[in-house]
Formats: structure tokens, sequence, C-alpha cells
């Protein structure tokens, strides 16, 4: 079961590793991982970036977080 963010917060972006068994989300302030299992937080990064997404590698070992911004991109 996880913990809900504090009053007015919200959770902006959410990512999953492949076995689901870690979550990864980014609440304003902080990017947090969860064990998906017993909902316990298992590590915490401060931040002031505001991130549109994140991304989480096999077991949870690596984090990712994406900023939006205008530009154009080619491909």
């Amino acid at each position: 079961r996880l913990t809900p963010p504090p009053p007015g917060a919200f959770v902006h972006a959410l990512a999953a590793t492949p076995d689901g068994r870690v979550l990864a989300a980014y609440e304003y302030g902080a990017v947090r991982l969860w064990d998906a299992a017993t909902g316990a937080v298992v590590r915490e990064w401060q931040t002031r970036t505001v991130f549109d997404a994140v991304a989480v590698g096999p077991g949870g070992r690596l984090v990712a977080g994406g900023v939006a911004e205008e530009q154009e991109f080619e491909f």
C-alpha cells in the first residue's frame, strides 16, 4: 500500500520497473522510489527541477527524469 502525498500535492509522473517491483514517482520537490509490494519508500531525492516524466530501469538502479521544453526535434 503506497503512502499518499500530503494534502495539496499530487503525483506528476509515475513509472514502474519492467518486473513491476519498484515504482518511481515525481511529486513536486522530490523523486521517490517505492517497493510496490510493501508500499515503503526505498529512496528519495529532493529536487528543484519540475519533471514531466520519470523512468526507472530494471531493479530500480537507474532513475531518469525528463523535462518538456518548447523545442523543435528532428527525427
